[in-house]
C-alpha cells in the first residue's frame, strides 16, 4: 500500500531468534551495497570497469497479443499467462560472510539495463544460503518500464522490508528474473 510502519518499530528475526527495536523507519544505518558481477558473483567491491553481464531475453510467441492474453485469463488468472512465458533468471552468489551480517531495513535495487524495446519488467529476489546450500527467502521486489525507449536504462525499485540475520560462513544469493 506504500504506507510506512509507525515509529518506534519492533521486529522479530527468526535466524537466529531475536527482537530488535528501531526509533525510526527505515532505520538510518550505513547501507550495504552489493554489486552483480559479469561472472555471476556478488561482491561488496564495485567492478574495476564495465563488465558484460548475462542476457535475459524475454520472448513471447509470435502473434501473442492482448486478445491472446485475455483468452488465457490474463485479466483473471495472470499465473496461467505467466506459465506460458519462459522465465529467464540469473543468480549471483556472494562469498561466505566473514562475520554475522544483519539485513535490516528497506532493500533498494538499481539495475543498469541495455534494452532493445523500452518495455520490460525485472524482479529481484534475495535469499540466504547456508553452508549446505539450503536457501531461505529474505525479500523480493519488481519494477519495470512501460513507455521507455530502447537503449541503456537504469531501473530502480524497492524490495520488501527486511529483518534478517545471516551468520558468518553463510552466503547471500540474488536472483534477477524477467517476470514478477
Amino acid at each position: 500500500s506504500g504506507r510506512r510502519p509507525s515509529a518506534p518499530l519492533a521486529t522479530f528475526t527468526s535466524t537466529p531468534c531475536s527482537l530488535r527495536a528501531a526509533a525510526t523507519w527505515p532505520e538510518p544505518v550505513a547501507p550495504m551495497t552489493l554489486h552483480l558481477r559479469g561472472n555471476t558473483s556478488l561482491t561488496e567491491l564495485p567492478p574495476p570497469g564495465i563488465e558484460a553481464g548475462p542476457t535475459l531475453q524475454h520472448t513471447v510467441a509470435a502473434g501473442y497479443d492482448h486478445l491472446a492474453y485475455l483468452a488465457h485469463g490474463g485479466g483473471t488468472d495472470p499465473a496461467a499467462v505467466f506459465a506460458s512465458i519462459p522465465r529467464i533468471e540469473y543468480a549471483y552468489l556472494s562469498p561466505p560472510m566473514r562475520g554475522t551480517v544483519e539485513l535490516f531495513g528497506r532493500a533498494h535495487a538499481v539495475l543498469h539495463v541495455d534494452d532493445t524495446t523500452g518495455v520490460f519488467q525485472l524482479s529481484v529476489e534475495v535469499k540466504h544460503v547456508d553452508p549446505l546450500g539450503v536457501e531461505q527467502f529474505v525479500t523480493f521486489g519488481t519494477g519495470g518500464l512501460r513507455a521507455g525507449v530502447a537503449g541503456s536504462q537504469t531501473l530502480e525499485f524497492d524490495l520488501g522490508d527486511i529483518a534478517h540475520v545471516i551468520p558468518a560462513g553463510h552466503r547471500i544469493k540474488i536472483r534477477v528474473l524477467n517476470l514478477a
